[in-house]
Parts: structure tokens; sequence; C-alpha cells
């Protein structure tokens, strides 16, 4: 066929998997769906609207992953049947185990080796998320209704009834039609980002046509992922993953060795980067991230502060923006029922490292990161009580070139130890993220130790 023939090419010229250009290539074809949608089919009936994007989102992923399309269409199928037959509250465990249990089996079955490989799991990651909201989202809305209900009988004020998420609270049960829409709609299907159900059917009622203005800002995200796609590529010819595996990195000395990581991390997540803004500039094309003021409500990615952030918070709150999101509203916020804070956020973590994958570099990665977040939040906590007693050193602090010299200090801490935390995502496996690991003497985790261990001396 033309497509595997051009897509060998593409691969073998520039040294990337062919599924990586395949992503690509499907991830560019979502922009002329968008210009068709808002050329043609803006003021069409709302069901050829739907099928409309059920069609294309479906095309996607066939090209993507070929026959493997049936993984995800199994699973949605038995999400709306759950949905639809059972007990809402029985609905919601059966639809978060099953599409997570399914996703962890593709993922034993299809990652072989250290390094991961793009497959049909990729978009099967961000399917059982969207699986998981719509449940919660149906949940939600049976909620409020029984809210509603039991307030009628009890003659109480709208005012003093309390309902949930009601953004996002579905009132009543999709068809399959509109479930299965948005669940490939062809934008977001890949790689994200996560769109609630209402906002999508908001998106299919309007009859307004955006691409006369939204055409500037998607380009925009569009060039701003080709750029990061062309660092990607580059930075893989000089610094590929592999390296951190040779003998010429086990022979360098310590300090090139903790920047070679940090370089090579630094370089393995612009590709990230690059299909999210990619993806984002097909949402803008299309409409649908256009709330009456901005057409960047779609964003997986914060570039500026992403890039110039001087600590891990600030990484953490501009990176994956879409599965954070979900992680506070469907996890974090449920978890308040435990009293602590704590064991909310480490029982979200430990949920996205397990949808992740089976992997250890994944759990290594999660606690690192849960770690060096813990030990941000006490050294920030403690300055800003040493700030306050101080007026002096309030006052040196915020001079302009402390805060420079600050910021410099704690820009490299960040890329260094992000390029730390991040490695065993890159290098999956025990023996490999181990042995790097040993390679710079476990310098991240004697950092964060050190600190757990002299905190409670530092006043």
């Amino acid at each position: 066929m033309v497509i595997s023939w051009l897509t060998s090419s593409i691969a073998s010229a520039v040294g990337t998997p062919v599924e990586s250009v395949y992503l690509m290539m499907c991830l560019l074809l979502s922009y002329p769906i968008a210009v068709i949608y808002n050329q043609l089919l803006v003021d069409a009936s709302r069901q050829t609207k739907l099928l409309y994007y059920l069609i294309s989102g479906m095309t996607l992923v066939l090209i993507n992953n070929g026959l493997n399309i049936v993984h995800s269409l199994a699973v949605c199928l038995q999400c709306y049947a759950t949905i639809r037959w059972c007990p809402i509250r029985t609905a919601l465990v059966i639809n978060v185990v099953v599409p997570m249990v399914y996703l962890l089996y593709g993922c034993h079955i299809t990652q072989i080796g250290s390094i991961y490989t793009i497959g049909w799991t990729l978009p099967q990651c961000v399917l059982t998320l969207r699986l998981i909201a719509v449940t919660f989202d149906v949940y939600d809305g049976q909620r409020n209704a029984a809210t509603l209900k039991k307030s009628d009988n009890n003659h109480k004020q709208e005012n003093d009834v309390i309902l949930l998420n009601l953004d996002t609270a579905i009132p009543t049960v999709p068809t399959l039609i509109e479930f299965l829409s948005h669940c490939y709609f062809p934008y977001t299907i890949l790689v994200g980002p996560l769109i609630s159900y209402n906002k999508y059917m908001s998106y299919i009622k309007s009859q307004e046509s955006h691409i006369s203005h939204s055409y500037v800002p998607a380009l925009g995200r569009l060039a701003a992922g080709l750029v990061y796609l062309y660092v990607y590529v580059i930075g893989c010819v000089y610094w590929p993953q592999e390296y951190l595996l040779t003998h010429e990195f086990e022979g360098s000395d310590f300090m090139w060795k903790i920047t070679a990581v940090a370089i090579v991390c630094k370089i393995g997540m612009t590709k990230y980067l690059a299909s999210w803004l990619i993806s984002e500039g097909s949402c803008i094309l299309s409409g649908i991230s256009w709330d009456g003021k901005s057409y960047y409500t779609c964003a997986n990615i914060y570039v500026w502060k992403f890039e110039t952030t001087p600590t891990f918070d600030g990484v953490i709150k501009s990176f994956n923006l879409s599965t954070n999101s979900f992680a506070a509203k469907y996890l974090f916020k449920r978890f308040k029922f435990l009293g602590n804070r704590m064991a909310s956020q480490s029982l979200t973590l430990i949920f996205l490292a397990i949808w992740h994958g089976l992997s250890t570099g994944y759990y290594v990665t999660f606690l690192m990161e849960f770690l060096i977040m813990k030990m941000e939040m006490d050294v920030l906590a403690k300055v800003a009580k040493k700030r306050n007693k101080s007026p002096k050193l309030d006052s040196l602090l915020n001079s302009y070139f402390v805060k420079m010299f600050i910021w410099i200090v704690f820009r490299i801490y960040t890329i260094y130890l992000l390029g730390y935390s991040f490695m065993p995502f890159m290098h999956l496996q025990y023996p490999t993220w181990y042995h790097i690991y040993s390679q710079v003497y476990w310098y991240g985790h004697v950092i964060v130790g050190t600190w757990i261990i002299i905190s409670a001396f530092v006043v």
C-alpha cells in the first residue's frame, strides 16, 4: 500500500519507529477533519455530526492500529452496556476495574523490553480514562437527580440543595451513537486531551463555524508541536535514550553523567509535548476548545511555564494537564472521605502509575515525584516562616539580583531532578533503570533522603 510505503520511507529517513510515523500522520489528518466539519457539516443534523466524528475517529484508530481497533470497541461496548443496564454504583466499580485490567493486560502482552513501544495500548490509555470519567459523570447526574427529588419531598429551598459537578454531570444515559462518538472523537482519541461528554454534546449542538477565527491559534500550536518534533528527531540522533546504557556513558565522570541523564530525558519528553501541541491545534481548529473567551481550554501543556518554572511543582502543574485534571476531579477529590490529604495524594499517584502499566519504572518515577514534591513543600514552608519572622531576609530575597540568582539555581535543580526522576519512565525495566541510577550514585534519592532526615531539625 502507498501509505505503508510512505510511512516506512519516512521512518527509515529519520531513524524512528514506523509506529511513531503512523501516530503523527493520524494527528495531522485530524486537521482536514476539522476543516471539513466547519466548512460543510456545522449546520448538519445532530445525528449526522455524531456519525461523522464516530467514523472519522474510528478511521484514525484503524489507520494507526489496524484491526487492533477491536480492543477499544470491545471496551466501549462493555462500558456502555454496564452504564445502560446495571445499577450505577455497580457500573462505576465495573467500569473502573474492567478497562484498567484490559489495558494492563494489553501492556503486558505488547510491551517487550525496557523501552516503551507505541501500539494499540496508547489510545487505549486515553480511552480508559474517558470511560471512567463518563461513568462517574453519569453517577453524578443520577446522584444529583436523587438529591433534587429528596429535597422536593422535604420541601427544601433550591439554595439549600448541594449538587456536585454540575458542569460534567450527565443527567440522562447517552444513546449508543452519542457515547461512541464521544469516545472516538478524532481530535482526542489518540493522545488526548480528555474532553467531557457535556462539552462534546454542547459543541455538537452548536452551529457556529470557528474556522475563520481558530486557524491562527491552531497553526500556532501546530508550529510549536512541529518544532518540538524536530528537536526530538534531531536530539535522538545525538542523544538517544540508549546512550545511558553505553560504555561511553559509564566511563564518564559524575557531573557529565548526571548532565547526560538530564539532557537525554529532556529530549525524550519533547515527543509528548509535540503530540499534545499538535492534538491541541486540531481541537482549536475544530472549535471545541472555544469557551466564549479563549481557544486554549484544551491545552495539555503550558509551554512557557514548563520551560521556565524553577520548581517541580511548576512542572507538574504545566505538564499533562488533562490527566492532572482527571486525577484531581475523579480521584483526589473523591478520596476526601479518607480525611487525609497525603493519603488522597498517594492513592491518586498509585492509580496513575498502575494506569501507565505494570513496569517498575512507572512506580519509581511517581514515587520520586511524590518525594520531591513533599521536599519542596517542606522547604518552601520553612522559608516562608523565616521570611515572616525576618523583614531583612524578606527584603533580601525580594531584591532583583537575588531573585534572579535563586531562579537560575532552582531552574538547574528542576532540570536535573526532573531528568533523574523521569529516567525510569523511559527505561522501564528494573535491571535497566537500576543500572543507570547506580551509575549516578542514586544522587536524587540521596538528596531527598537527606532532607527527610534533617528536616525535623531545620526550624
